[in-house]
């Protein structure tokens, strides 16, 4: 299986693939760990529509996405 991470945006839902954690949630901000980089999501109302071991789903209004590289 491929191990690169993938981030797909669409209108409202964020896709992200071969994450390795989830580090905060709430409806405003969601932080997802990827392997040497963290995901921020801010937004309204956002909720993980999907998730399973290698992919996960947020629903929502984003207004910002930061990456961090550690």
């Amino acid at each position: 299986m491929n191990k690169e991470n993938e981030i797909n945006l669409y209108e409202k839902i964020i896709h992200i693939k071969n994450y390795e954690k989830i580090m905060d949630i709430n409806p405003n901000c969601i932080v997802i760990k990827l392997k040497n980089k963290l995901v921020k999501v801010y937004g309204k109302d956002l909720i993980i529509s999907k998730l399973d071991k290698y992919e996960i789903c947020i629903n929502g209004e984003y207004k910002n996405i930061e990456l961090l590289y550690e």
